[in-house]
Protein backbone atom coordinates (compact mmCIF):
# COMPACT_ATOMS: atom_id res chain seq x y z
CA UNK A 1 0.00 0.00 0.00
CA UNK A 2 1.67 3.22 -0.62
CA UNK A 3 1.67 5.89 2.06
CA UNK A 4 2.50 9.56 2.44
CA UNK A 5 6.16 9.70 4.30
CA UNK A 6 6.15 12.93 6.96
CA UNK A 7 9.43 13.95 8.19
CA UNK A 8 10.20 16.45 11.26
CA UNK A 9 12.69 15.77 13.65
CA UNK A 10 9.75 17.20 16.48
CA UNK A 11 7.56 14.76 17.09
CA UNK A 12 4.68 17.16 17.81
CA UNK A 13 5.30 18.67 14.15
CA UNK A 14 5.09 15.23 12.74
CA UNK A 15 1.85 14.15 14.71
CA UNK A 16 0.01 17.52 13.45
CA UNK A 17 0.74 16.71 10.37
CA UNK A 18 0.28 13.01 10.35
CA UNK A 19 -3.40 13.57 12.19
CA UNK A 20 -4.67 16.09 9.63
CA UNK A 21 -3.49 13.61 6.63
CA UNK A 22 -4.84 10.42 8.62
CA UNK A 23 -8.38 12.44 9.21
CA UNK A 24 -8.64 13.01 5.22
CA UNK A 25 -8.11 9.45 5.04
CA UNK A 26 -4.19 9.03 3.98
CA UNK A 27 -1.59 6.10 5.12
CA UNK A 28 1.29 8.16 6.70
CA UNK A 29 4.58 6.98 7.61
CA UNK A 30 6.57 9.05 10.09
CA UNK A 31 10.25 9.79 10.28
CA UNK A 32 12.09 11.59 13.12
CA UNK A 33 14.34 13.23 10.54
CA UNK A 34 16.36 14.11 7.67
CA UNK A 35 18.75 11.44 7.86
CA UNK A 36 15.95 8.75 8.66
CA UNK A 37 14.09 9.77 5.79
CA UNK A 38 16.81 9.82 3.23
CA UNK A 39 16.95 6.05 4.57
CA UNK A 40 13.24 4.92 4.90
CA UNK A 41 13.42 6.85 1.13
CA UNK A 42 15.67 4.90 -0.47
CA UNK A 43 14.54 1.71 0.83
CA UNK A 44 10.95 2.14 0.24
CA UNK A 45 10.50 4.54 -2.71
CA UNK A 46 8.54 2.37 -4.62
CA UNK A 47 5.76 2.39 -2.02
CA UNK A 48 6.24 6.35 -1.45
CA UNK A 49 3.38 8.61 -2.98
CA UNK A 50 3.96 12.16 -1.27
CA UNK A 51 6.93 13.46 0.90
CA UNK A 52 6.41 16.32 3.49
CA UNK A 53 9.42 17.53 5.01
CA UNK A 54 10.22 20.10 7.42
CA UNK A 55 12.97 22.59 6.31
CA UNK A 56 14.86 23.19 9.13
CA UNK A 57 16.64 19.78 11.13
CA UNK A 58 19.72 19.44 12.80
CA UNK A 59 20.75 15.71 10.62
CA UNK A 60 19.95 16.52 7.23
CA UNK A 61 17.61 19.65 6.00
CA UNK A 62 14.34 19.10 4.11
CA UNK A 63 16.16 20.23 1.00
CA UNK A 64 18.12 17.13 1.09
CA UNK A 65 14.86 14.90 1.34
CA UNK A 66 13.26 16.77 -1.19
CA UNK A 67 16.28 15.86 -3.23
CA UNK A 68 16.06 12.57 -3.15
CA UNK A 69 12.43 12.35 -2.95
CA UNK A 70 12.77 13.48 -6.44
CA UNK A 71 15.32 11.71 -7.67
CA UNK A 72 13.00 8.86 -7.76
CA UNK A 73 10.02 10.89 -8.66
CA UNK A 74 8.16 10.91 -5.74
CA UNK A 75 6.80 14.93 -5.17
CA UNK A 76 7.49 16.20 -1.93
CA UNK A 77 5.85 19.27 0.19
CA UNK A 78 8.25 21.34 2.16
CA UNK A 79 7.12 23.27 5.21
CA UNK A 80 9.08 26.01 7.00
CA UNK A 81 8.33 28.59 9.82
CA UNK A 82 10.20 31.17 7.74
CA UNK A 83 9.10 33.27 4.42
CA UNK A 84 12.66 34.33 3.62
CA UNK A 85 13.02 35.76 -0.02
CA UNK A 86 14.29 33.29 -2.17
CA UNK A 87 12.83 29.89 -0.31
CA UNK A 88 10.53 29.14 -2.44
CA UNK A 89 12.93 28.96 -5.69
CA UNK A 90 15.11 27.54 -3.67
CA UNK A 91 12.55 24.36 -2.87
CA UNK A 92 11.82 23.94 -6.04
CA UNK A 93 15.24 23.65 -7.35
CA UNK A 94 15.28 20.97 -4.65
CA UNK A 95 12.21 19.24 -6.14
CA UNK A 96 9.84 20.13 -4.00
CA UNK A 97 6.38 20.71 -5.70
CA UNK A 98 5.48 23.16 -2.98
CA UNK A 99 6.20 25.23 -0.33
CA UNK A 100 4.20 25.79 2.96
CA UNK A 101 4.95 28.40 5.62
CA UNK A 102 3.80 27.39 9.28
CA UNK A 103 1.48 28.07 11.14
CA UNK A 104 -0.46 25.09 8.82
CA UNK A 105 -3.95 25.55 8.13
CA UNK A 106 -5.41 21.74 7.70
CA UNK A 107 -7.86 23.03 4.75
CA UNK A 108 -4.97 24.00 2.86
CA UNK A 109 -2.04 21.01 3.16
CA UNK A 110 -4.96 18.69 2.42
CA UNK A 111 -5.99 20.70 -0.81
CA UNK A 112 -2.07 20.25 -1.60
CA UNK A 113 -1.70 16.97 -1.01
CA UNK A 114 -5.23 16.11 -3.19
CA UNK A 115 -3.46 17.61 -5.77
CA UNK A 116 -0.28 15.52 -5.64
CA UNK A 117 -1.72 11.96 -4.85
CA UNK A 118 -4.23 9.65 -6.03
CA UNK A 119 -7.36 9.02 -3.65
CA UNK A 120 -8.04 5.15 -4.02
Amino acid sequence: MKHILVVDDHKDGAELVSCMLKMSGFDVHCCAGGADALDHITSHHKSIELVITDWAMPDCDGLWVCHLANSFGIPSIIVTAHNRPGDQQKALVNGAVARIVKPIVPRDLIRLVRRHVLMD
